[in-house]
C-alpha cells in the first residue's frame, strides 16, 4: 500500500517485512531480505551486550564495595609527630609540582613506635604534625580506595564490555553485508551478460533473428 502524503517513513518495518521474507515492493530481491535480517540480528544481539555489561557492572560494584570495606578495616589514619622540617625545596619553577618531606614518628599498634620519611606541606617545621595512613602492622599505606572511585571503575568496565560486544557485532555486520553485497555484485553481472546483447540488439540478423550483427 503506497504511504500517503506527509506519512511517516518507518525503515525498521520495511527491513521487518523484508526480513519475514514479504518483500516490500516490485523490485525486491532475496538479497534485500537477507540484509534486513543481518540488521535485525545485529540490532536484537544488542540487547544480550546491553545485559552482560550490565551483569558486569553489578558485579564489579558488590565486589568494589567490599574490597573497599576490606581495605578500610586495615588502614589507620593517624598523625606523625616532624622530626625535621620539610627538606629539599624544589626547583624555581616546580614548586606546585614538587613532593615535599620529612623524617616523622608515629605510634602504631600502641606502644610500637616507628619512624621514616612523610609527605608534607612545604611550610612544614619541626615539632609539627602530619597526617598518614598506615597498615595493620604500622608501615606506611596508600590511602583505602573510596566507594566512588571503584564504581567508576566498575561502571567503565561494564562499558567497555558492552562496546567490546557492540564492536564485534558491528564487524559481523559490515563481514556479513560485504558478503551480500559482492554476491550482488556477481549476479548483476550475470544478468548483464545475458541482456545486454538483447538491449544492444548485438547478437540479431537483419531480420531480427538471432544471428551475427550485420551493422557495419
Amino acid at each position: 500500500m503506497p504511504s500517503t502524503p506527509g506519512a511517516p517513513h518507518r525503515p525498521w518495518r520495511s527491513h521487518l517485512h523484508r526480513a519475514l521474507g514479504r518483500p516490500t515492493g516490485a523490485l525486491a530481491r532475496p538479497l534485500d531480505g537477507s540484509r534486513s535480517r543481518a540488521l535485525l540480528l545485529t540490532v536484537l544481539g544488542l540487547a544480550p551486550a546491553l545485559l552482560l555489561g550490565g551483569a558486569v557492572t553489578v558485579h564489579e560494584l558488590a565486589d568494589a564495595a567490599h574490597r573497599a570495606r576490606t581495605a578500610t578495616a586495615h588502614r589507620h589514619h593517624l598523625e606523625a609527630v616532624l622530626l625535621t622540617p620539610a627538606g629539599h625545596p624544589p626547583p624555581a619553577g616546580h614548586a606546585d609540582t614538587a613532593v615535599f618531606t620529612a623524617e616523622a614518628t608515629w605510634t602504631y599498634p600502641p606502644g610500637q613506635p616507628h619512624s621514616g620519611p612523610v609527605t608534607v606541606a612545604a611550610s612544614a617545621a619541626t615539632g609539627s604534625t602530619a597526617r598518614l595512613w598506615v597498615d595493620d602492622n604500622g608501615d606506611p599505606a596508600a590511602a583505602p580506595p573510596t566507594t566512588a572511585g571503584l564504581a567508576a571503575e566498575a561502571v567503565a568496565l561494564g562499558l567497555f564490555t558492552f562496546g567490546g560486544l557492540a564492536a564485534l557485532l558491528a564487524l559481523a555486520l559490515h563481514t556479513r553485508l560485504h558478503a551480500l553485497d559482492r554476491r550482488a555484485d556477481r549476479a548483476w553481472q550475470r544478468a548483464w551478460a545475458s541482456y545486454e546483447p538483447l538491449w544492444s540488439s548485438r547478437g540479431r540478423g537483419p531480420s531480427g533473428s538471432p544471428g551475427l550483427d550485420q551493422r557495419p
